[in-house]
């Protein structure tokens, strides 16, 4: 699909009618106020320092909101202890802050939760994700410890990102898919966190994320929709907003051979309160996964990527989404290479809006004309 039809197909999805008076051949309409800010996680595309610059440089000229994901483990005994962070922790977090532009909004995701979302959280100590050292190796989510030391890393964090909105959980219902026994005890230590928060940053939007494929029947073969309803009662009086993880071709049905018509509406009928987008992507590129011996066949390109995000994007406009963040910008081919091919990091290899050798995807043309919308 050419970029000019994608740009002219989005001002067709996008556009109200026009402002109030008579309109003319000589005064077209204009297009609505965007209420939603839109972004990035930086994701970097290889590891070199070329990378890093040049992927903060795209995510800042691209978005007005930057998304500081942070799943790196947590400094259990640091924070316990108020002592300093490990010299590298402290200087990742130092170069995402040093590398966001003024004047961008921020989204501050954070979690107590493992990457398998099965457990507590690993250490982050001078390494990502190191094991978990003594006593911590043995706490329970609800125990005293980790609500006092979760408690004081998000205030710590807090102070030095200084959110717009803070998740303080991401995609928390896994954990309810993954180890049900542990689900009451992650809505205790929600509930002491939100609390707390509440009564020291009364103004800071506090929210969890949850996977949209889990939480919606019919997208996933792995969740009892009763006990995914049962998360979303207990989670929502917790939290300010709800974040929604958003990658449909990773649903267990659908795959990415076709894009449900009402996904959008189901997703924002989830909640009453509002929504953020807090992470979504859709594969613009053909790949396979081996899955206990089989191989499973994901049909992705450029022209189901800009379909999806159109529709996400006049989504978050109809049902007045808070923000929109998109995973990477640019497809990681490199980094995926460095990493030994790794299977965890293969599905969103080639959801960015450039490709593996920078080159633009019709899809960006899409974001970049939403982009220029005037705010709200």
């Amino acid at each position: 699909m050419k970029i000019q039809t994608c740009t002219a197909l989005l001002a067709v999805l996008l556009a109200c009618g026009p402002i109030a008076g008579r309109a003319g051949a000589e005064d077209p309409p204009r297009p609505a106020p965007r209420p939603f800010a839109m972004g990035f996680n930086p994701w970097f595309y290889d590891a070199t320092l070329e990378a890093i610059e040049w992927t903060y440089r795209a995510i800042n000229e691209n978005g007005d909101v930057i998304s500081h994901h942070i799943e790196e483990g947590v400094p259990w005994p640091e924070v316990a202890a108020d002592a300093p962070f490990a010299k590298d922790y402290a200087d990742s977090i130092e170069q995402r802050i040093r590398h966001t532009g003024a004047g961008k909004k921020i989204l501050l995701s954070l979690n107590p939760l493992n990457p398998a979302r099965n457990g507590l959280a690993f250490y982050r100590g001078a390494g990502i994700n190191q094991p978990l050292p003594a006593p911590w190796d043995r706490l329970e989510l609800d125990s005293p410890e980790v609500k006092s030391a979760y408690l004081k890393y998000l205030t710590r964090m807090i102070a030095q990102f200084k959110p717009d909105w803070l998740a303080i959980g991401i995609e928390v219902n896994l954990l309810a898919r993954n180890q049900p026994a542990l689900w009451p005890k992650y809505v205790e230590l929600h509930r002491f966190l939100y609390q707390h928060l509440k009564q020291s940053h009364p103004n800071l939007p506090l929210l969890a994320s949850v996977d949209s494929n889990a939480t919606l029947p019919g997208y996933s073969t792995m969740d009892d929709p009763e006990v995914q309803k049962q998360v979303l009662h207990d989670l929502l009086p917790l939290v300010d907003c709800l974040g929604i993880s958003l990658h449909p071709f990773l649903s267990t049905v659908h795959f990415a051979n076709a894009l449900p018509e009402d996904l959008f509406d189901r997703i924002f009928a989830l909640t009453d309160k509002p929504v953020l987008i807090t992470e979504s992507s859709y594969c613009a590129q053909p790949w396979t996964l081996q899955v206990n011996g089989a191989t499973i066949e994901f049909a992705g390109s450029p022209e189901k990527q800009t379909d999806f995000t159109v529709r996400l994007l006049q989504a978050a406009q109809r049902h007045r989404a808070l923000a929109v963040v998109l995973f990477t910008i640019r497809d990681y081919d490199a980094l995926w290479n460095a990493l030994g091919k790794s299977d965890f990091a293969l599905p969103w290899r080639d959801t960015g809006l450039y490709d593996e050798a920078g080159a633009p995807r019709p899809a960006l043309a899409v974001w970049q004309e939403a982009l220029r919308r005037p705010r709200e």
